[in-house]
């Protein structure tokens, strides 16, 4: 029997961190030699078996938890979620040295750590074992609803991680060929959308996976992004996808160049038109990464 105990928690709050955690743990728990559960500082005495699955973006919570893990666990892996490490920082190198390996979501990560002498694999954030709802209704006529999603209010380079700024200046153009639907969970970007025409605003948690299926294109405008869970669920759910080119996307996304207005306006209409359905390919098997765990 293989314990695999993750830092972090499951939805809520809604998060594609929280959402990956969900799948991961019910990936685990499919297998009869596996048991999954998160971290217990109560119980670390009695994790000397097993091994620390860490999920954590700030840097000195990360650290603290590698020290434990190197302390009461067998084995110690980092997932990294979003974009890439900074390597310029101590506490970030220092993490990296003393793990066991790195889980990235990303080519562009795994990228990042080539020459360092750090162990790295790649999965998906879904994984075969888990459980899905049918597609949409291949046969319902292709409609122009949109859906775009935003999280959080977080920025790089003064820009919007999830693309809003980027949306709103290429609005007028967007909601000219389609119907928008926003859902800002971040509540930041009410006054710039809410009231728009041909936008509909929506600042409550939704469920995501019943939600998408009844648009016909899900977009993600990100400027920084690991392996996007709800990109994946859109896909399995039948969904269209077009997203920046600011990571390797699936190969069922369409993508456009990052802050690129014209490339993201003629792919956005090429898509709308596109009558395809999604072939959503390449989901790790939990398996594996147990394999990789076990060594």
């Amino acid at each position: 029997m293989i314990r695999v105990v993750s830092t972090g928690g499951l939805p809520p709050p809604v998060g594609g961190v929280t959402v990956f955690l969900k799948y991961f743990s019910q990936a685990i728990r499919s297998k009869k030699h596996a048991n999954h559960e998160f971290i217990k500082l109560r119980k670390l005495f009695l994790y000397h078996d097993s091994i620390l699955h860490i999920n954590c973006s700030n840097e000195v919570k990360r650290l603290v938890y590698v020290l434990i893990g190197k302390l009461f666990f067998d084995k110690v892996f980092i997932v990294k979620h979003g974009g890439e490490f900074e390597l310029t920082s101590l506490l970030v190198k220092c993490s990296l040295f003393l793990v066991d390996g790195v889980f990235c979501l990303n080519q562009k990560v795994r990228d990042q750590l080539i020459g360092l002498g750090v162990k790295t694999f790649m999965h998906s954030t879904i994984f075969r074992e888990n459980q899905f709802p049918g597609k949409v209704d291949s046969t319902r006529p292709t409609g122009r609803e949109v859906l775009l999603y935003i999280n959080n209010s977080s920025e790089k380079d003064r820009k919007s991680v999830y693309g809003a700024d980027f949306i709103l200046d290429c609005l007028d153009d967007i909601v000219a060929v389609c119907n928008l639907t926003i859902i800002d969970l971040s509540r930041s970007y009410r006054q710039k959308f809410e009231g728009r025409p041909g936008v509909s605003y929506i600042d409550e948690p939704q469920d995501f996976m019943r939600m998408v299926r009844e648009f016909d294109l899900y977009i993600r405008p990100t400027r920084s992004d690991g392996m996007s869970v709800a990109l994946l669920e859109a896909g399995l759910c039948g969904v269209k996808c077009l997203a920046s080119d600011v990571v390797d996307r699936p190969g069922f996304v369409f993508t456009y160049e990052l802050d690129n207005k014209d490339s993201f306006l003629g792919m956005l209409n090429y898509v709308l038109d596109y009558e395809g359905c999604p072939n959503v390919t390449g989901l790790s098997s939990i398996q594996d990464v147990l394999d990789v765990m076990r060594g």
